[in-house]
């Protein structure tokens, strides 16, 4: 295209010459003192030659600025292939395991490379992984210095980089800045919520199991895992503190956690330990209104009611239901024993031994026994028979009774 408009201004340039070339005019310059004259012809020839000069020159000038720029973009996309070339290298080694040379490719990219953000991670995750934490975090500040924007996951790489490196209190501190910043983040809800389990924090992840549930964290299996072990730490951190706190803890629990049957077994339990049998008693009460539980009325007849009669009442409301159950039978047999029914306790823990011979029912028969002035032949029997159905050591027999036993062999 350029040849074509050279060649018409070539030909208009003839043509013209051709047309004035018979004319007798002349063109004048004066500049000062000084005049030029010539032909007509010949300034025109001067001018239009003056002109094509000037286009050509500032063809060669366009053409040398388009060269150099061409220049410098290929100079740029060698440089950037031989960086992404560099990155692949230090992924390959980041996947091998080969560490340092790892961070080495990760710092050659960036020396030319528009994508440093990328490098700085990665070059991160490598010193990280050669146990150089400092290193890593100046890795991080370089990459949230390179791009502002992304300050927000360079973080949450930094946390998620010191979770995996155990440094279980410096991620909880990064991520509850990101929480501030972002309390829709899921990867930062996970991450937290994972800390608090590392760190025994059951107070701060309770407050968490809404949020968690809500956005579906976790599967729906190991969230059930998380809040149970939650709960039930939760509770036993806060017996440590004391029967007080424990029952203002529980009063402060969602009205669903109080009725699982877990929790209220946990809670009765450790209100008995503190000596609040009445509290327990009710507790206890109110949850076997609910629904029949032989754990809870197992730990029912271990918690001393106000009123030992009313006790028993209502534990032998579940007779029927727990009639094949030893733990609710050894119940019955504690509640009578505690209202001196002798022979209700007798046969209550005589059905409970004979469903499943455990030590504990076997020592409260024993002293029951001996209440009713049973022979000591009687009692050996029972203590054989025992024996014979569970591995329990002699050691847990009364010595009297081992005694006369050791004779009757002789």
């Amino acid at each position: 295209m350029r040849l074509f408009y050279f060649l018409c201004a070539i030909v208009i340039g003839a043509v013209l010459a051709y047309i004035i070339k018979d004319q007798h005019g002349y063109v004048l310059i004066a500049w000062g003192k000084t005049t030029i004259e010539m032909r007509l012809w010949l300034g025109a020839f001067l001018l239009i030659s003056f002109t094509i000069a000037v286009i050509f020159l500032s063809w060669i000038l366009l053409t040398v600025k388009r060269s150099g720029r061409r220049v410098k973009r290929w100079t740029a996309q060698r440089g950037s292939q031989k960086s992404r070339g560099q990155t692949i290298n230090g992924l390959i080694a980041l996947t091998e395991g080969h560490w340092t040379k790892a961070e080495q490719f990760f710092q050659k990219a960036n020396e030319k490379s528009d994508s440093r953000l990328i490098n700085y991670i990665l070059a991160a995750k490598a010193a990280q992984e050669q146990g150089n934490y400092k290193a890593r975090d100046l890795y991080l500040q370089k990459a949230s210095e390179w791009e502002p924007d992304a300050s927000i996951a360079v973080s949450v790489t930094q946390a998620d980089l010191q979770f995996e490196s155990e440094q279980y209190e410096q991620a909880l501190a990064t991520l509850s800045q990101l929480w501030s910043q972002k309390r829709r983040h899921p990867y930062v809800l996970k991450l937290l919520a994972k800390c608090y389990v590392q760190l025994n924090d059951w107070s701060s992840l309770y407050d968490l199991l809404p949020q968690l549930k809500k956005q579906q964290i976790f599967s729906n299996e190991v969230f059930s895992s998380i809040e149970q072990e939650c709960l039930i730490n939760f509770i036993h951190s806060s017996a440590n503190k004391g029967c007080e706190h424990l029952q203002t803890v529980w009063q402060q629990l969602q009205s669903d956690y109080q009725k699982r049957e877990d929790l209220v077994e946990c809670f009765a339990t450790y209100l008995i330990q503190f000596g609040a049998n009445a509290e327990a008693e009710m507790v206890l009460r109110t949850a076997l209104k609910r629904r029949y539980s032989a754990k809870l009325i197992y730990r029912y007849g271990k918690a001393n009611g106000r009123d030992a009669k009313s006790q028993l009442a209502f534990a032998e409301t579940f007779k029927e239901q727990g009639a094949r159950d030893w733990q609710c039978l050894l119940s019955l047999g504690q509640l009578s024993y505690r209202n001196e029914l002798w022979g209700k306790a007798n046969s209550y823990l005589e059905q409970a031994l004979n469903l499943h011979p455990d030590l504990e029912v076997l020592r409260l028969l024993l002293d029951v026994k001996q209440h009713l002035d049973e022979p000591n032949k009687n009692i050996l029997n029972l203590i054989t028979q025992v024996l014979d159905r569970r591995e329990i050591s002699t050691t847990t027999v009364p010595l009297n009774l081992r005694l006369e036993q050791e004779k009757e062999h002789e």
